[in-house]
């Protein structure tokens, strides 16, 4: 992620620190590992969604 910041503020200073197409693997890379993360914490929270039993809590 710090690869990330660090190539955009370069880029936003236009002051690239890579090529044009190395920025866009990088940010597609860095996208493609955020999707994985956001579904399987989507994936958990329908486990704990259908474990907590209607009406109540967990005790």
């Amino acid at each position: 992620m710090i690869e990330v910041r660090e190539a955009l503020l370069a880029l936003a200073a236009r002051h690239p620190l890579q090529s044009a197409d190395a920025t866009g693997y990088l940010l597609r890379s860095f996208f493609e590992s955020l999707r994985r993360h956001v579904r399987a914490e989507q994936d958990l929270l329908a486990i704990f969604t259908d474990l907590t039993p209607p009406g109540g809590t967990l005790n």
